[in-house]
């Protein structure tokens, strides 16, 4: 039983992000000034924000 448990926990991530990525969450204000949190687990939009992450660093140390 254990293994099929872990079997279909990894089912639900295959294919939408690489194995081994940085864990990146869009922060945000709500309407109601409540701030939410918003996984990114898209590999193309995990890559985009990351990247945009890293220039606005890098732009900050210059």
């Amino acid at each position: 039983d254990e293994d099929e448990d872990e079997d279909e926990g990894d089912s639900e991530t295959n294919g939408e992000a690489p194995e081994e990525m940085a864990v990146l969450f869009r922060i945000y204000r709500e309407d109601d000034g409540e701030t939410s949190f918003q996984l990114i687990d898209d590999e193309d939009e995990w890559q985009r924000v990351s990247s945009v992450a890293i220039e606005r660093l890098s732009n900050t140390w210059e």
